[in-house]
């Protein structure tokens, strides 16, 4: 009796410390798999959803995309996690250069005239022109450097073409007689570039000059200050791209806001991993798992 006494004491005793033990091997798993995944999506890849039909048919709304985030150089984030409070970034040197034809998610640059965005937002379009590059548009048809830019298989027109003297007030740059569908031509500007400013000009590369940290004046005497100091050059600080939706009549892209700076790019888009309609309230999961786009899943975007 005293052995079975003894026993069962012990087993009392040992039992809490195991259970106890065990415990704390599963927090350590589950804080240690935690930060391994912030690293990941910090650093290295991210998910992304499709929330409109600016790239269809490429890409959908409701599809989920995966983000390679190394390839176009590893950059600490902009923003403090979960919060809207923007950070200085550190930069890591690229693997490659954003090429024409790549599909970039990026942070939006913000409108036309406005030095930033009014919140954080990720934008993805197709990069079509890199720094150099001279981009036109003629009847809808892309031209780069006057070769007609590839057609692509998914690409998407919805509405008759306008004609070639039509305005649209709202393209860029400031004072353009563009419209979508008949644009340019403008160069993409890269670093070093040399840019002539005066009167006349000024106003299509203010809000880029701002963006690069800069203050512009100008005066109706011809006097163009930057920094406080009488110039009529400017030298650009980075490379930029120019980007077009592939839904080309209902996309905002860099006809209306401009040049996409490399420094605002996330990574470049290379899966999607799921499809299914999000229209449907999210409380709805059975509606939402009979929506599945099975032959989207796991296809690779090009």
């Amino acid at each position: 009796m005293e052995k079975v006494t003894q026993s069962t004491t012990s087993s009392t005793v040992v039992e809490p410390y195991v259970k106890s033990k065990k415990y704390k091997s599963y927090l350590k798993l589950l804080f240690y798999t935690l930060v391994v995944a912030i690293i990941l999506r910090m650093f290295f890849v991210e998910v992304f959803k499709i929330p409109t039909d600016s790239m269809a048919n490429t890409l959908m709304n409701g599809d989920y995309v995966v983000v390679d985030k190394i390839s176009f150089g590893i950059k600490s984030p902009r923003y403090i996690p979960f919060s809207d409070c923007q950070i200085p970034q550190i930069f890591f040197p690229a693997l490659k250069k954003p090429q024409r034809g790549d599909i970039v998610v990026f942070h939006y640059p913000g409108d036309r005239d406005r030095l930033e965005s009014e919140k954080p937002m990720s934008f993805i379009k197709r990069c079509v022109a890199v720094g150099g590059d001279t981009v036109k548009i003629v009847n809808k048809i892309l031209y780069v450097n006057d070769i007609h830019f590839p057609i692509i298989p998914t690409e998407l027109y919805s509405h008759s073409l306008l004609r070639p003297n039509c305005v649209t007030d709202s393209m860029f740059p400031p004072g353009s007689r563009f419209n979508p569908d008949y644009y340019g031509p403008v160069i993409v500007p890269k670093k070093g570039d040399v840019i002539n400013i005066s009167l006349e000009n000024i106003n299509q590369w203010k809000t880029l000059i701002e963006r690069e940290g800069h203050s512009v004046c100008s005066s109706q005497k011809g006097i163009i200050l930057i920094d406080g100091s009488k110039t009529d050059k400017y030298v650009i600080k980075h490379n930029y791209l120019f980007v077009l939706g592939d839904n080309r009549d209902n996309s905002s892209d860099s006809r209306y806001w401009g040049f996409l700076s490399e420094d605002n790019l996330i990574g470049k888009a290379v899966l999607i991993y799921w499809s299914w309609d999000t229209q449907l309230p999210a409380r709805n999961f059975f509606g939402r798992i009979s929506t599945i786009n099975w032959e989207r899943v796991c296809k690779i975007i090009r």
